[in-house]
């Protein structure tokens, strides 16, 4: 975020990684990729806010709320 900032980057997930961590999977699989985004100390939930959903919005040009249950 330092080189780009905050406005500027998308965080998704490998949908492909089957198991995730509750099943002995891959940590970056399903779910688990945004469980780990949220509980992060370092990035505050208004950054992490934007890198899971809003930015992504922006960038396809998609409405901020009322979209997939957001």
């Amino acid at each position: 975020m330092n080189y780009v900032g905050e406005n500027n980057l998308v965080v998704g997930s490998d949908w492909g990684h089957h198991g995730g961590r509750a099943r002995g999977g891959d940590p970056s699989g399903q779910p688990e990729v945004f469980a780990n985004m949220r509980s992060r100390q370092d990035i505050g939930s208004t950054v992490v806010t934007k890198l899971l959903s809003d930015n992504a919005r922006k960038l396809y040009g998609l409405p901020r709320s009322g979209v997939c249950g957001a």
